[in-house]
């Protein structure tokens, strides 16, 4: 369902436009990872993620623009957030990064639909027990 309909800021309209006419473009695709230490409840994280999700409507916002006169976007009720848990404890360190290196290359290729929220998704990747 749908929660509200606002216009581009200035800086969104640019961006979009970017994407509409450079689909391939990477040019507003960020990554974040991070290393955490210790026990990690995978369940719990995810979601702590989807709370988040859930609380700020600015994260279950999708764009359109097709057969509108101006472009809009969409906040939605609700926004599932795409989570994948991997499992690489039985990896040698080398073998880890490389599949690291791997993850976030098949991750950019897959880009994301501006019509189609969240506009992020969330991946865990364990490494060791601890």
């Amino acid at each position: 369902m749908i929660a509200d309909i606002y216009e581009l800021s200035p800086l969104q309209a640019g961006m979009l436009f970017h994407r509409v006419f450079a689909p391939g473009s990477t040019a507003y695709f960020d990554q974040f990872a991070c290393r955490l230490s210790g026990r990690v409840d995978a369940p719990r994280l995810q979601r702590a993620w989807q709370q988040l999700v859930d609380r700020h409507p600015v994260l279950r916002t999708s764009f359109h623009w097709e057969g509108l006169d101006k472009p809009v976007q969409v906040v939605h009720d609700r926004a599932e957030l795409p989570w994948e848990a991997m499992d690489w404890r039985g990896l040698t360190p080398g073998m880890q990064a490389a599949s690291w290196t791997s993850w976030l290359e098949a991750d950019r290729a897959r880009g994301f639909e501006p019509e189609k929220p969240p506009l992020m998704r969330a991946a865990l990747a364990q490494l060791s027990d601890e």
